[in-house]
């Protein structure tokens, strides 16, 4: 069994700390958990809808989101709490203020609906 050289990168260091080995433009940044590319959310919004006696359990998430090309986008994920099933929408807006503008609308239309904000757990790294 032969041991593989992994090479590490550190914060601004365009050489691995391992093998020495140099790279032109530096290590590669990593992406997002979600591997899409985009930045750190600006807005993140969770809501849940419960009701008992119809027997719903749903969640809708709103979060705003710059590309790597200065786009900002209003990601918005919902689907049952539990079961498979649900989906998402990305829509590309050119500036931060449309974007959040549009994810109040979207909020309050869901507030109006009968689903409350749940406080989003940061990350803990």
């Amino acid at each position: 069994m032969t041991a593989v050289n992994r090479c590490r990168q550190a914060e601004g260091v365009d050489s691995c700390q391992l093998c020495g080995r140099r790279v032109e433009g530096g290590f590669p940044r990593p992406r997002d958990a979600l591997g899409s590319g985009t930045r750190e959310a600006t807005v993140q919004i969770r809501l849940e809808k419960i009701n008992h006696i119809r027997r719903q359990r749903r969640f809708y998430e709103i979060s705003v989101t710059q590309t790597l090309f200065g786009e900002w986008c209003l990601v918005r994920r919902w689907g049952p709490i539990g079961r498979a099933g649900g989906g998402s929408l990305t829509i590309y807006l050119a500036t931060l203020a449309e974007a959040e503008a549009a994810c109040e609308r979207l909020k309050a239309l869901k507030l109006r609906r009968g689903y409350a904000v749940i406080p989003v757990q940061l990350p803990l790294f």
